[in-house]
């Protein structure tokens, strides 16, 4: 993914809605624009280009590249969403697929998504159009940027007090942030989730990660080390959560950042 992305915006939108389809009517479509199978229920094979075949399963979508061959196959009866977006040529050049189950702006996005497929007394295509710029805005803010956020410029105390602790303490759970300001979980969560738009789980896992990022491009440590130094439980879940937010492996990262 281009690192200009954030300078472009969707010129046109086209968008299909599939529920419990147990097979695909064709197997192969050649995208005009970028296409994202958003995959909320089933599962099903696919193939981009000459790539090897993969499975995306429910809670995944797939972003492939504008005229190239996408071959796929339900395994399991599918419930999702066909999104194309018209974007500059050379933004998106590789097929990705993510992970967005938890990611709870994506999740609510996709609900309201299916909320209009049965409206007819109201027209959709505007508020449609403004549902679909927001999962696309959510979904590179985790690629192309892991640490964007929809945060709203504020000087909140409380808030700020919040946010060092967890920078400062990168094993901090919810309940541990709840005991150091005498608060109940919920209020801490709620409070938090007001002016971030994200729970306090949320923005452990993302300043861990973005601490590991200097870690790995300032330091030679070992992942291990850097995980463990970064509140992570094991090697393997830093491995898994990393990629997921960054869209590299942390070795990759350390090789393209060093430059």
């Amino acid at each position: 993914m281009n690192g200009d992305i954030w300078s472009h915006r969707p010129t046109e939108q086209q968008y299909r809605y599939f529920a419990d389809f147990p097979f695909f009517r064709c197997a192969n479509d050649l995208h005009e624009n970028v296409a994202i199978y958003v995959l909320q229920d089933g599962e099903f094979e696919y193939r981009v280009g000459s790539a090897e075949a993969q499975i995306l399963k429910k809670g995944e979508l797939v972003i492939c590249p504008a005229n190239v061959n996408f071959n796929k196959k339900v395994l399991k009866t599918v419930t999702m969403h066909l999104i194309n977006l018209a974007l500059p040529d050379g933004l998106i050049t590789n097929a990705l697929k993510i992970k967005y189950e938890g990611n709870e702006r994506i999740e609510e996005t996709l609900l309201r998504l299916n909320s209009l497929v049965c409206q007819s007394e109201m027209p959709t295509d505007i508020y449609r159009e403004h549902l679909i710029n927001d999962l696309w805005y959510s979904v590179i803010s985790d690629v192309a940027n892991p640490f964007v956020s929809y945060e709203m410029e504020v000087s909140d105390p409380f808030l700020l007090e919040m946010k060092a602790y967890i920078e400062t303490h990168l094993n901090a759970s919810l309940a541990d942030v709840a005991q150091a300001f005498h608060c109940s979980r919920v209020t801490v969560n709620k409070h938090f989730k007001r002016y971030t738009g994200q729970s306090v789980g949320e923005y452990v896992t993302r300043s861990r990660i973005a601490a590991a990022c200097r870690m790995i491009v300032e330091s030679n440590e070992p992942f291990k080390s850097i995980a463990s130094a970064c509140g992570f439980s094991n090697e393997y879940y830093f491995h898994t959560v990393f990629k997921r937010i960054t869209g590299s492996a942390p070795g990759q990262y350390r090789q393209n950042n060093r430059k």
